[in-house]
């Protein structure tokens, strides 16, 4: 009964819309003016509301191109910082980069790859560190040797650790402190101490106790 009556008035309101009558289906003149009348407030609201979401919609849209737009001017090397909210340019932290302009984020090196510095633009800019016994102005590769007189026991290094006065390296390349050793004045080579244990025994093969003999060797 319910849905008769709704389509009932619907038809009634259609007709009386459409096709003004003195009388259409029991309403009058005066009653058909009141739901034309009503018809145009609603449909004026209809209206307004229509153009308000359009205009929300515009105007979202367009704060979504305000705060996309600007990173695509974002050079290699940097990124758009969409977290902070502003329309910046942030260049890639060490460890990172970027080689394409207008991007959201950097391109971390690989696994056991750094970078010097920030704002590094090509993948070649990742590269490995300095093993120990070598060193670079970076600590990157390309590493030179620790010169003689020096050691490093650390990766990553940029300088060399100078051995202790009066003590020096056989070679390039010292890894650690105990690769400085004592220099003889005269020939200039380096002394390394030894100590060499004698054991003392009887011929029944029985200990009588031991000699520490100390000496030095090239």
């Amino acid at each position: 009964m319910g849905n008769w009556t709704y389509s009932k008035t619907f038809v009634l309101l259609y007709y009386a819309v459409m096709w003004p009558s003195p009388n259409v289906y029991g309403l009058t003149k005066q009653q058909v003016g009141r739901l034309k009348s009503r018809i145009s407030e609603v449909k004026a609201k209809i209206d307004r509301i229509t153009g308000r979401v359009v205009h929300i919609r515009e105007h979202t849209l367009s704060q979504r191109l305000d705060i996309t737009l600007p990173h695509v001017g974002c050079p290699v090397g940097t990124y758009y910082n969409h977290v902070s909210g502003e329309a910046t340019c942030d260049v890639c932290p060490v460890g990172s980069y970027q080689d394409k302009e207008g991007q959201t984020e950097c391109i971390r090196c690989e696994p056991g790859f750094f970078t010097a510095g920030n704002n590094s633009k090509n993948a070649t800019d990742c590269r490995s560190q300095c093993q120990p016994g070598t060193f670079s102005e970076t600590g990157l590769e390309t590493c030179m040797f620790c010169p003689k007189g020096t050691y490093q026991n650390q990766q990553g290094a940029t300088e060399c650790i100078p051995c202790e006065e009066g003590t020096t390296t056989v070679d390039v390349g010292t890894v650690d402190r105990e690769g400085c050793g004592k220099v003889s004045k005269f020939t200039s080579t380096v002394y390394y101490l030894e100590v060499i244990s004698i054991i003392c025994k009887t011929n029944e093969d029985n200990f009588i106790g031991n000699i520490n003999v100390y000496g030095i060797t090239p």
